[in-house]
């Protein structure tokens, strides 16, 4: 989540705050800019999460928005992320 405006190609330093885990473990990850004073998907204003929300709008069975902790979990357990 950020309001800069980045070129094509620039690199930036990020941080995973969160996870939108899917069913299918194709999760999508949450990620903010390091320098930002942030560290969890909970931490979001609620305009970011509507944001994200408009993103994915349906959310199923065993899916839903989660934080650092379970982000870590799934980045370290399923294997459709490494």
């Amino acid at each position: 989540m950020t309001d800069k405006d980045y070129e094509l190609g620039d690199e930036v330093e990020v941080k995973i705050i969160g996870v939108f885990k899917r069913a299918d473990f194709d999760h999508k990850y949450i990620v903010a800019e390091s320098e930002r004073d942030i560290d969890d998907y909970a931490e979001l204003s609620p305009d970011e999460k509507e944001e994200l929300r408009r993103l994915y709008p349906r959310v199923g069975d065993g899916e839903g928005w989660f934080g650092k902790e379970e982000a870590d979990y799934c980045m370290k357990n399923h294997r459709k992320t490494l």
